[in-house]
């Protein structure tokens, strides 16, 4: 009788959510200081950053959250 997959090949949503997030987190932040390091300024915003053509379109974010830009930091994070 099967039981299913090996729990070590089990993953959840929540798990796969994180991973995701961790992933274009990293992706948006190494963006973000290309543009920082040649234009000397941080964007007000991640929609800033799609007028300005540093990225296509803005990843959609799990559970209601939003990206947003620490303009102290110049880092970009999920909240």
């Amino acid at each position: 009788m099967e039981s299913g997959p090996a729990p070590a090949l089990v993953t959840t949503r929540e798990s796969n959510d994180a991973a995701y997030v961790q992933e274009m987190t990293q992706t948006l932040n190494d963006f973000l200081a290309d543009y920082i390091r040649e234009k000397k300024r941080v964007p007000r915003d991640i929609n800033e950053m799609v007028s300005l053509k540093i990225i296509t379109s803005i990843p959609v974010l799990p559970g209601g959250k939003k990206w947003v830009i620490n303009q102290q930091t110049g880092k970009i994070s999920a909240q």
